[in-house]
């Protein structure tokens, strides 16, 4: 059963629900990034950088970013068309003219009208 009014149409659209989790989490991150003056690339690149890392919270912190890039990242859909061109089903036979020796057969009120 469709979501919203009595009649067909009725009510607000249908969202993916992905799309409002994006949303959301890129408005957190770009507060989070207004706050702190990183962005989650360079907390990235810091991390692999790091002299001496701390083995849980480096893999605590790898698990949340690979979760953000997952959700943020655009995945690629391939659809292929197959495009059909069926030829029709009856073969007709080509046209022919029509002989010369026929025409006297037709009489001269359907000449004038051709």
């Amino acid at each position: 059963m469709p979501k919203g009014g009595a009649r067909p149409g009725a009510g607000r659209k249908s969202y993916n629900l992905s799309e409002k989790e994006k949303r959301s989490l890129l408005s957190a991150a770009r507060r989070k990034q207004r706050e702190t003056g990183k962005r989650i690339a360079d907390i990235l690149l810091e991390m692999i950088y790091d002299p001496q890392p701390d083995p849980k919270a480096k893999q605590i912190k790898l698990t949340a970013i690979r979760v953000y890039y997952d959700v943020i990242t655009v995945k690629e859909g391939f659809k292929t068309v197959e495009k059909h061109n069926y030829a029709p089903a009856i073969g007709l036979p080509p046209i022919k003219e029509r002989p010369k020796e026929i025409d006297f057969f037709i009489p001269v009120e359907s000449k004038k009208l051709s």
